[in-house]
């Protein structure tokens, strides 16, 4: 758990991202790779549930960048903690058939067992305490609803070497305050009663993510322990 200050300075952080990098989510080339992106999880996800109009599906930490806006289906909801922000910097980017809440993930102001599925992307080691995320988004799934979910995952040797970071430079360590492996990840999820319906890695290399440079010293300890994340996508069904 990180204590609520240093939350609040990442959430400062978020903004001055998103602000800088506005012309980007903004532009149409972005909006086609956001559709093919959810089309590509809409399908995934329709393996294991049925998505009908009455589906109540909730994306938490979309950002302005939110793959809920392009579902075909169900009866949808954003939940972010900065979405007024986003809606007063991105208004013309988002789709008016979402309703839009601004809450955090370890408080989500509805009523217990209300979604069909629950949406949670790139978000978790964002948070200021990822097991009360998941026992909340836990506690608004229906029985046999379902949670996607991504994670950034790194090797057990890297859980401990990102504790360097802060002397490294940059922000990373602000930004992501927890740390995964795919297997704490899993184990978290279904310490809350869900059971794992499919997880699959893909390799995520940072560096080539960025739009600006990696501190020299930070790409030397890069090197030098072989540096690699993997993103982690998860589906789990809540099962209690």
């Amino acid at each position: 758990m990180v204590n609520h200050q240093k939350w609040l300075v990442a959430q400062e952080i978020e903004k001055r991202h998103w602000i800088r990098n506005r012309s980007k989510y903004v532009s149409e080339d972005f909006k086609m790779t956001l559709l093919l992106r959810a089309e590509q999880n809409e399908k995934w996800i329709s393996q294991f549930i049925e998505l009908k109009d009455s589906s109540k599906i909730m994306e938490i930490g979309g950002a302005a960048e939110p793959l809920i806006d392009f579902f075909n289906k169900g009866m949808l909801l954003s939940l972010d903690p900065l979405n007024n922000f986003y809606l007063e910097r991105f208004q013309n980017l988002f789709n008016p058939k979402v309703r839009r809440i601004q809450a955090t993930a370890e408080d989500i102001p509805f009523d217990s067992r209300l979604f069909d599925l629950i949406i949670i992307y790139n978000v978790l080691d964002h948070t200021q305490n990822p097991s009360k995320a998941i026992s909340e988004i836990s506690r608004c799934l229906r029985s046999g609803g379902v949670l996607a979910l991504s994670v950034d995952t790194f090797p057990i040797y890297w859980l401990w070497g990102r504790r360097l970071f802060p002397l490294l430079g940059g922000q990373d360590h602000l930004l992501h305050p927890h740390s995964f492996s795919a297997k704490k990840a899993c184990k978290l999820i279904k310490s809350e009663g869900f059971d794992i319906l499919e997880a699959k890695l893909d390799l995520f290399i940072p560096k080539r993510q960025r739009n600006h440079p990696v501190p020299p010293m930070r790409q030397k300890a890069y090197s030098l322990l072989n540096y690699r994340r993997q993103r982690i996508f998860i589906l789990a069904k809540k099962s209690r």
